[in-house]
């Protein structure tokens, strides 16, 4: 098939990107995924923010965006049978020309409705609008967990035939390193995700573990540029890495996604007290590629039940999902204890390993979204 996909809305990358710098969770989904559609056959050719880096790596071809009636036009004459708008709505108000036009969605849109002010009817407005354009214009709108349906659903008034629940995915073949894993450090736990979301609840939490355990560590993966322009939130972001300055903690950076599985195999539980950040648009995890990249490295995830973590995550049996407010005192504690008590039962921990490798070969890697894509293609088209 050919595939169009338009990816204007995200930060500049090629395919060799990943394999220079770190990039972030939506692109890393538009790069493996269109890299195995790719691999089964499919011609893809993307224009977004590649810049001077346009080509063609491994199948895909990258093509720097210009305006959208450009993209219009370079669609009307060419024979594509599907065309992905990644994150992008606007883009459907343009006569771009496909057999299905498909709407890629990561987002929950809380930066319009978490609100109790009065941007809450404003918000309203935009949702509306929303969930007409996708009614009237998308052929269908792929979302990456069941929890984005139900605010689709909910939120936007979408039809539910036009929903597709599909999901993020991780490149195995990172993750299989044996050397790598038989070094494991027991009492290694990480962070991966954005600091703003969890980060300064586990720096509350970290001391009660150290307490217990001694020997543990805690690893932080991230940059230190939250995303946000306000003073009050650049402020926050020095709090939060002055705070990182306690025993035990390790400031790591940011590492390409391969350096990153190789640490992930080596370390113990991923830890992420996850809670919503009103002032960056961030309610809770629409899937978490941070999660399952964790899980795949043979690091169970200790995680607050928000979200779509429980569907990243089987509670219980590849991590353990803390219930209640993760600014409290009383979840706190809780997050503590569970990961004291799985520290200290060997037998468990060493179980939930092998069923979270398990669970993420089996249901969790880009080679089978791809097909999975695939199949839903040939059905759309018939």
């Amino acid at each position: 098939m050919k595939i169009l996909v338009l990816a204007r809305m995200t930060t500049g990358f090629s395919g060799k990107t990943v394999f220079e710098k770190p990039l972030g969770g939506s692109e890393s989904a538009l790069f493996y995924l269109s890299r195995e559609l790719a691999k089964l056959g499919h011609k893809i050719l993307i224009f977004n923010n590649c810049g001077t880096e346009e080509g063609v790596y491994e199948g895909v071809e990258y093509r720097q965006f210009t305006t959208l009636l450009d993209l219009a036009k370079h669609s009307q004459e060419n024979n594509y049978d599907i065309f992905i708008s990644f994150r992008d709505l606007p883009a459907f108000l343009f006569p771009i020309k496909a057999k299905k036009r498909i709407w890629w969605g990561h987002d929950d849109f809380s930066n319009v409705w978490n609100y109790s002010d009065f941007r809450k009817f404003l918000g309203s407005s935009f949702l509306r609008l929303a969930g007409f354009l996708v009614n009237r214009y998308c052929d269908y709108l792929f979302v990456v967990s069941n929890w984005l349906k139900n605010i689709c659903l909910e939120k936007l008034k979408i039809r539910e035939e036009k929903l597709y629940v599909t999901k993020n995915g991780v490149y195995l073949p990172y993750f299989n390193n044996k050397n790598q894993i038989e070094n494991r450090q027991k009492y290694r736990l990480v962070y991966t995700s954005v600091p703003a979301r969890g980060l300064d609840v586990l720096l509350d939490i970290f001391p009660l573990i150290k307490e217990k355990i001694p020997q543990s560590t805690l690893h932080i993966y991230c940059g230190w540029d939250l995303g946000m322009l306000k003073n009050e939130d650049k402020i926050l972001a020095k709090n939060l890495y002055e705070k990182t300055n306690q025993n035990g903690v390790f400031r790591e950076g940011t590492k390409t996604h391969a350096n990153l599985a190789t640490d992930l195999n080596i370390s113990s539980l991923m830890l992420y007290p996850s809670h919503e950040v009103p002032n960056a648009g961030f309610y809770a995890e629409t899937s978490c590629i941070a999660a399952l990249e964790a899980q795949a490295g043979g690091c169970p995830v200790i995680a607050s039940n928000r979200g779509a973590l429980s569907e990243s995550i089987q509670n219980g049996i590849t991590g353990i999902l803390i219930e209640g407010n993760p600014f409290s005192k009383e979840y706190k504690e809780k997050f503590a204890q569970e990961t004291i008590n799985l520290l200290q039962d060997e037998n468990r921990l060493n179980e939930m390993r092998e069923k979270a490798k398990k669970f993420i070969r089996e249901n969790y890697t880009w080679d089978i979204v791809a097909k999975e894509w695939t199949n839903k293609f040939e059905e759309i088209l018939k």
